[in-house]
This record gives C-alpha cells, structure tokens and sequence, in this order.
C-alpha cells in the first residue's frame, strides 16, 4: 500500500512469508522505484522500454553469473588435441569395443592410413563427408580420419529411414559417403562416390606418418542434422573453434584424467556424442564402445559399465531411467552426466540414491553440445546452473532487455561456443543467430527456451516458446512431424502433442482428421496404416505412441488450433479393440499383473498387444526387469518384439519354464553347485582344442612383452 507521510510518498508490501524472502520484496520494492523514476524521467518511451534493474544489478546479470574468460593453448582442431594426447599415452588403452582394443598410438596409426587412402581418393579439406557407421572402432578412425585431411564429416545413423539419409546428403552437398557394405543399399539415389570402409585393407597400408593438413579454427568440424518445423532436417555448422573450446572446458570441470573409462552409447547423429568420444581422447582417457542393442537393453548395459570399469556414463533421462528400472546399482564411483532433456525431482532423487553427486547438462545443438551445467546434490533443486568458459548466458524479453531473478524469459546464449548458422538456410540464420546488443562482435543465439534466474545465478527451466520439444534426449520439431502427417493422402488435417498424462513416460499423440474415404476404417487399421508410412519418414524417437481420429480440431475463439483441449487418448477403449479375454493361468495372471503395473493401465487381455497399448523401448527393460524378478528368467530384448501378442509372450516363457534351457533366449536362472562341472564356452574349447595340437604349449601365456618405436627390422626380430 501507498500513504504520505512527513518525507514524502512511502510504500508498503505485504506478503506470504512462505513463498517469498525478504530479499526478494526488497528487490521488487527497488524495481518498482526505479520503474516511477524511469516514468518521470522519461514519459514519452514505450512501456516495455523501461529500466527496472539498477546498474550494479545488470552488472552481475551480464559478467559476475556468467562464464569465466580463459585462455587456452592455441590449437587449431580437435585432431590437434587428440594428437597430442597420442605423444603423452601412446600406449594406454584409447578404445574398446567387444573383444578388440586399440592404444592411442595404434589408433593415431590406423587414423593415418586411412587418412591418406582418402586423401588419395580425392577428398580434400573443407568437402563435406557423409559417415555412416555403426557403433565401433572403424567408426572413431573414420571420424578421426576425415577430421585429419580437414573435412567436414556429416554424421548418418544408419537406424534413421533411408528417404532422411538420402536427404541430408542431397542438402549438404556431399560428394562422398563412407559406410560399411551392408548399408550401401540405403543410399541408392545417391549418385556419387560411396566409400565402404570394411572392405578397406589397413593391415596392406604401409603409410601410417601424420598427415599435415593446414586447418584454422574457424574451419568447420562437422555438420549435424536436427529436426526442422517445415517438415524436413536442417543441418547445423559448427566449427573447430566450438569444439575445442567445450571439450577443454568439460575437461576441467569435470576433473577427467587418465584413470577415467567412458561409455560410448548414443547415436552419432545425437550431437552429445561428441563428448563421449572426443573427451577421452584428448585426456588420455579409454572409451568403451557398444551396439546399439547393448545400449537399449538396461540389464546388459549395467552388465558392461560394471564389467569394464566405466566411471563416466553421460544420457539422457530416458537413459538413466532405462538403467535404474532394471535395479542396477553401479559397483564404482560413477560420474553421473544426466541431460538432453528436463531432469525430474523423482529420477534426481533416484540417481542421489546410488550416488551423491549428478552432473545436471544443458545445451542446444547450435552451441556445441553442453552449454551449462550444474552439480546436483539435492533432488528439490535442480537448475541448469551457470555456463561452462567463454560462454555467456542471457535472459532476455521481446525486446531483447534483460529481466531481473525470478522474471521468464527467454534464454539467449552467446561466445565461444556458438555455431555457424544452419547450412543453406541464410533466412532461419539471420533470425536465431542475431548480434549481441551488450557485446560488440558478438552473436546471440536464440534458444526459445524459457528461464528464470534463481537468488544465486543459476537458471530453471521453464519450456519452449514454440512447439518444439524433447523425447528422450532428442529434439523434435512437432511441425516436422505434423507436415510429414498432413502429406499422408488420407490425412485432412493434424496435430501432434507431447503428453505427460497418459503413462509414467512422456508420449507423442497424433490427433488426425481423415478424408471421407477413411471415415469408415477401424482406428487401429488406421493406426497401423499411418504409423507404416511415418515409419519410412522419420526417425524411431519422432513416432507417436497414439493414433486419436477426430472429426473436427477444436479452435480458440480466434480460429487457431485449441492443443489444450485436445482429449487424452482413453487407453481402456484401445483395449476394447480387440475381444477381452481375461488372464486364467498363474503365468497368465502374473504376466498380467506386471504389464498393467508398467503400462500404467487397469486390465490385460490376452490378445492384446503391448506396442498397441503404449509399450516402448524404454519400457521394454522395465517389463524384463520385472519377469527376471518374477519368473527367474533372463529375456533379450528381440523377444519382446517377435512376441508383443500378450498370449504370445505367455506361450513363450511357459514353455521355457518347462524345459531345459540352456539355448533358448529366455534363459532360466538357476544357483550352480560349486561342486558341478560348467561346460566350456565356445571359447574356451578352441583354445583346449589348439593346446592339444600345437607343439609350443606357452602360445597364450604372455610372459613379456615389448613396444618397438621406429621401423621394425623383421630379420632381426626373428633371429633374437
């Protein structure tokens, strides 16, 4: 309240004390004057143009809250980096993957030869190079490779539909794809040169010297492709610069040394990857590579970070949450590395309890990765915390004016870890990426994130401005999902939404409007139809997990799509498609049981279908964690998918329960008698096998062993 009193005008605030701090009303009561002294001062400005921060405020805004100015050592490339990682480690471990093993020199070497059969080829610095690799060591050489003759690699997930490959090479301009044979047929509109890289010989190249390559900075490094609201990828630049400058800044701040094991489990077309594979490499650091299949089958996963040491695991939510379902806890220290998407109180206190510390990670594709971060100690409070070095973090409103603590705004991001723009598309450039107004040379990117700063800096995620958002650490453009839809001929008109109501995982919905001509089509044949076609479209992670057919889109007054009232998919009437039949048999009923508690529904019947009810990868693993508990079985995870039918799935573990099943993919798990002889392994015969037949019986006891530096003299080396 306002009153006059002898010095003058005087106000008064009134507030809970529960929801707000002294501190906070202070500040507002200052703004508030310095609002009345802008109007006095200034009558004639715009209402929104007004300053209600002092300058000592703004001050902290703009240099105390963000990241600290360091100078690192002038290199030029992230190969740079790593090459002079080889000189200090040449022969600790770089990477693993299965049973092979590569030293930081033997991977520099395998680098180099390949590196020069390109070079040979005719690529050349600065042309765009298409990867498409699986998960494994030909992978990290082919990256290293192209990197060290200067070209730009444009990383390809072999798992994403083939007209989106075929796409992205024909916006980037390609001239040259490097992959494995068997992915070959993906790329058949593709009309220039295709590099299969298994069916190269490195063992009969002899040139393995470092290649010199004049590389600046500035060069770019990679081009990545994200999702885009027109209904097609848009490729992101960024450039060495970038790179080198998040990789020496995460490097500190997470203290990496050579004892540290990092897990490689996301796809190269998933821009976090670049951490876990380049960081280290620059730190003497070994990298475990894995399958895709490893990585999204919890049970196996925990099995290898326990099993090969790993101490740092960086994922998505959905990731950590795929883990933590199965009861994993891990035997070792663990750096804990969660974001990609919002981290939730509940899995942050889920996460707490197997380790004191989480790493929070923010960052959007067009700053180079992670641009913040924050140490997370307590589940109630979870920021996405301050920038890493030589970055900065604005919130800023309409007008581009920062907004004081506790105010929304959208997060602007800007220094030296800013990419380039997006690759032929000079319009969107020129509208997310804009000049600094409080750093003259300096770009901003636009981040349609809304935040809010907290009492100590660090900032909270709000959401998007726009439509866009996050499922499982990737981004997704809803309108790129929606135009791929509304080119479907039966499809007049739709809308998809992210929905947090339906099961304890967020879930895409796709809300259609048909043609006449699919009027009468059952929804489920419907569904099946749509879902085959956006299949070949679009990636696994941009699918809806429901098909809704309405006969009209609710609007808002001014004729624009109501998503609020869009209805929530009735998951009982999905079951109804089918004729119920109740769970009868104690398999049927405890099998019954455990899917309706993991897909968050009320009945099972026996021909339902678990995709059809909502079931997703992610729930796949808690689904095997429960019957491993169960039943005492162990289920790979294809099983799931050949037997998604509900009575399927039952026929297969009862007969498993009644029979021997030391082949079969359920594996019945039973205590061994330590007395009881195991048979050998496969293995293990082969080599019982050699030793009865070979005459040196010492041919896999290594007792010594040395490094030879130099051009090895084989004559010599025989005759010692």
């Amino acid at each position: 309240e306002g009153y006059e009193g002898e010095e003058g005008l005087r106000l008064g605030f009134e507030y809970a004390t529960d929801l707000f701090n002294a501190s906070t009303i202070e500040r507002l009561g200052n703004h508030f004057i310095n609002l009345l002294e802008e109007v006095v001062a200034y009558p004639e400005k715009e209402i929104g143009t007004y300053k209600i921060m002092s300058s000592k405020e703004e001050a902290r805004l703009l240099s105390e809250w963000n990241g600290a100015t360091v100078r690192y050592s002038e290199k030029n490339s992230v190969i740079e980096l790593i090459e002079e990682q080889v000189k200090k480690t040449p022969e600790l471990i770089a990477l693993g993957y299965r049973e092979e093993a590569l030293s930081y020199s033997e991977l520099s070497s395998r680098a180099n030869k390949l590196a020069h059969y390109l070079t040979g080829l005719g690529i050349r610095s600065g042309d765009m190079v298409g990867v498409c690799l699986n998960r494994g060591i030909d992978l990290i050489v082919t990256l290293l490779a192209t990197m060290k003759i200067g070209g730009v690699y444009v990383p390809l997930d072999p798992n994403y539909p083939e007209q989106r490959l075929n796409y992205i090479m024909q916006d980037c301009g390609g001239k040259w794809l490097l992959t494995e044979s068997k992915h070959r047929e993906i790329f058949k509109t593709f009309s220039h040169d295709i590099v299969c890289i298994d069916e190269i010989s490195m063992d009969s190249m002899s040139n393995s010297r470092d290649i010199s390559c004049t590389k600046k900075a500035s060069d770019l490094a990679y081009v990545i492709y994200t999702s885009g609201s027109t209904g097609l990828p848009k490729g992101v630049m960024i450039e060495h610069r970038n790179v080198l400058n998040f990789l020496r800044s995460m490097q500190e701040l997470l203290e990496i040394t050579e004892k540290d094991v990092f897990i490689g489990l996301t796809s190269i077309s998933f821009d976090i990857s670049g951490l876990e594979m380049y960081l280290p490499l620059i730190t003497g650091s070994k990298l475990v590579l894995i399958d895709k299949e490893i990585a999204s089958d919890g049970n196996r996963l925990g099995g290898v970070i326990d099993e090969e040491g790993v101490s740092v695991v960086q994922g998505t939510p959905s990731n950590w949450q795929l883990l933590l379902s199965t009861g994993w806890k891990p035997k070792l220290a663990l750096k804990i590395l969660c974001g990609g998407e919002a981290l939730s109180s509940s899995l942050a206190e889920k996460l707490l309890s197997i380790r004191d510390e989480i790493i929070n990670l923010y960052g959007p594709t067009e700053t180079t990765i992670w641009s913040g971060l924050s140490k997370v100690r307590n589940s109630e409070h979870i920021s996405i915390g301050l920038p890493i070095a030589n970055t900065r973090f604005y919130v800023l409103d309409e007008n581009l004016k920062l907004v004081p603590p506790g105010v929304v705004g959208e997060l602007h991001i800007s220094g030296a870890g800013v990419g380039r723009g997006y690759l032929n598309k000079a319009e969107l450039t020129e509208q997310r990426f804009i000049s600094n107004p409080y750093e003259v040379g300096e770009r901003l990117y636009k981040t349609g994130d809304l935040v809010k700063r907290l009492e100590d800096g660090g900032i909270v995620y709000i959401g998007r401005i726009d439509n866009q958002v996050k499922v499982r650490g990737f981004r997704i453009e809803i309108g790129e999902i929606e135009a791929v839809l509304n080119k479907f001929s039966g499809i007049k008109e739709a809308v998809v939404i992210l929905r947090d109501d339906i099961s304890k995982e967020k879930e895409l919905v796709a809300y259609l409007v048909v043609n006449s001509e699919w009027l009468d089509i059952a929804d489920e044949a419907l569904s099946k139809e749509v879902l085959l076609y956006l299949r070949s479209q679009v990636p696994d992670y941009m699918l809806p997990s429901h098909f809704v057919k309405l006969e009209r889109l609710p609007l808002t007054p001014n004729g624009k799509v109501d998503r609020k009232s869009l209805p929530k998919p009735d998951r009982e009437t999905r079951l109804n498609t089918n004729e119920y039949v109740a769970p009868v048999t104690e398999v049927e009923q405890k099998l019954s049981e455990i899917w309706a508690n993991v897909l968050g529904i009320e009945q099972v019947g026996l021909h339902d279908n678990f995709f059809d009810l909502g079931g997703n990868s992610i729930l796949i693993t808690q689904l095997a964690a429960r019957i491993r508990r169960e039943f005492k079985l162990s289920i790979s995870m294809h099983v799931f998918f050949e037997f998604s039918i509900f009575s399927h799935l039952v026929q297969k573990i009862e007969s498993t329960l009644e029979m021997d099943s030391s082949k079969n993919e359920l594996s019945l798990i039973t205590v061994q008698s330590k007395e009881k002889f195991i048979p050998l392994s496969y293995t293990q015969q082969r080599l019982w096998f050699l030793d009865q037949i070979l005459p040196v019986k010492n041919a896999y006891n290594i007792s010594l062993g040395w490094r030879i530096q130099g051009e090895l003299n084989v004559d010599a080396l025989v005759y010692a």
